[in-house]
């Protein structure tokens, strides 16, 4: 098995996108990420690049050694979008809605799943029950909390259930698992139901861990009614009031930034030991917090650590010694076991290339020449006038995008709207799959890996012969020259 600077750098982003959609914790997500860099740490590299391809098993560079442009581009924008975004992640909320909507979609995968299976012992009543809360939880956190202190039961009933009932399969402890299939099966000893139930006790799980780590003190201070904490002051109420509603973010935790436990800390200071009625729970929420305040500044450390090393990398990918001056274009790479810039360049705007072209640009390691030094020719295809790439292929138009923002009514918008309707127009009329990109095809070399090309060359493709693209998957131009030969009209 072998792995790129793509698949790594969109791997990290995944993760953050996992917590984007609930389904990572914070915790979970800064420690898969952490040892991503560890592992990159790990890897030959030359001027800073991430060479084309390892051995995941080894970690040994894969020959010829090569550092692919586009490639490198790829990761470049992956470690810009991850550092911004794993700021926002130590300054957004520790529990959110947004975690029992990554529980709903587990949950409605494993109903899907039981359906298809037909298992009938699963208890789809309680599941559904389990749904509905998720679908509208509640705003206030302290409620939130609640739900999901009971769900942490339920979800274990399921689980036994689901791996007794028939066609449920048996294994090991929940999500033992590390794959699925087309049921939804997994590679481990469970079946698709019990693999997805242990899936949903672990997301559970890991979403009870962070309430106990870090907010179980909003559960010591919704023990008191409004009634009860009114006493203390309208300041204390307001702040109270406040913080039982929203959870607040690591770096407020870790700084101790929270409104009711500063004011509570201060009237608990200036009061005597033994005096008040509430002090007793005072004394229990500030114990409580003090634990947190520790717990969330450890994390934020380590948060704050996996940012300064993904900047460290992104800024140490020397883009420069691939671009030509003379030319303003960047060559497809360089061959390090040769010692030599290959002689190839994307010249072609419609590229995957233009993502690298755009980080380079942006940090200042060439000028904004290169641009509008790539060229924007155009075709006709029925009505539609639309700009060329290489092959016409959608990874081409696309790709950029996932990282990039497209703006609305400019050359690359149109060019990519347009060359989506071609690809629908092109499947229909041929009754095939539309939005076809280069791959990996049932051709294997001596080493027994699959080989990779475009698998398309549409009214799209039109671009000189010196665009040779798609250098992701390791070609070079003598292998682009053989793949278009085979590539079907």
């Amino acid at each position: 098995m072998r792995t790129s600077p793509t698949n790594i750098g969109f791997w990290m982003v995944s993760a953050l996108a996992a917590h984007d959609f609930g389904y990572l914790t914070v915790d979970q997500a800064v420690d898969k990420l952490t040892r991503t860099m560890e592992t990159i740490g790990k890897l030959d590299r030359y001027e800073g690049h991430l060479l084309n391809w390892y051995d995941i098993e080894t970690l040994t560079p894969l020959e010829p050694r090569y550092v692919s442009m586009v490639d490198s581009g790829n990761l470049l924008g992956a470690l810009w979008a991850l550092e911004h975004g794993l700021d926002e992640l130590m300054q957004g909320p520790m529990l959110d809605a947004k975690a029992f909507a990554g529980l709903l979609d587990t949950g409605a995968t494993l109903k899907q799943i039981a359906v298809q299976e037909g298992v009938s012992g699963l208890d789809t009543r309680g599941l559904d029950e389990l749904m509905r809360g998720w679908e509208a939880p509640p705003g206030r956190i302290a409620d939130a909390l609640r739900l999901l202190r009971q769900a942490g039961g339920s979800v274990k009933v399921l689980y036994r259930k689901g791996r007794k009932s028939p066609g449920g399969g048996a294994g090991g402890e929940p999500g033992g698992g590390t794959g699925g299939g087309t049921g939804g099966e997994p590679e481990g000893g469970e079946s698709g139901v019990a693999y997805w139930a242990g899936q949903m006790e672990k997301q559970v799980s890991a979403w009870l861990e962070i309430t106990d780590r870090y907010l179980a003190w909003i559960e010591i201070l919704d023990e008191k009614t409004e009634d009860e904490v009114a006493r203390l002051g309208l300041d204390v109420s307001l702040a109270v009031r406040r913080d039982l509603h929203h959870a607040p973010s690591l770096r407020d935790l870790a700084n101790g930034n929270v409104g009711c436990i500063q004011i509570l800390q201060s009237i608990r200071e200036a009061a005597p030991s033994t005096a008040g009625p509430l002090f007793e729970w005072i004394d229990r929420l500030l114990q409580a917090f003090a634990k947190t305040k520790w717990l969330a500044g450890e994390m934020l450390a380590l948060g704050e650590r996996l940012i300064k090393d993904v900047r460290e990398l992104s800024e140490s990918i020397n883009m420069r010694f691939l671009y030509d001056s003379e030319r303003r274009l960047f060559s497809i790479g360089y061959n390090v076991s040769e010692g030599r810039l290959d002689s190839a360049y994307y010249d072609l705007l419609a590229s995957e290339a233009r993502l690298g072209s755009f980080a380079a640009i942006a940090r200042g390691d060439v000028s904004a020449e290169h641009w509008f030094s790539m060229s924007r020719p155009y075709g006709s295809i029925g009505r539609r006038r639309v700009l060329l790439s290489w092959t016409g292929s959608m990874f081409e138009y696309l790709m950029p995008l996932i990282l990039q923002k497209s703006h609305w009514n400019s050359l690359l918008d149109k060019a990519t709207r347009e060359a989506v309707a071609s690809h629908i127009a092109y499947g229909r009329k041929r009754h095939v799959p539309w939005g076809i990109s280069e791959s990996a095809f049932g051709d294997l070399d001596i080493n027994k890996t699959y080989q990779y090309k475009a698998l398309i060359k549409t009214r799209l493709g039109g671009g000189r012969r010196s665009a040779l693209c798609h250098s992701s998957g390791g070609e070079h131009s003598a292998e682009r020259d053989r793949a278009e030969s085979e590539t079907p009209g």
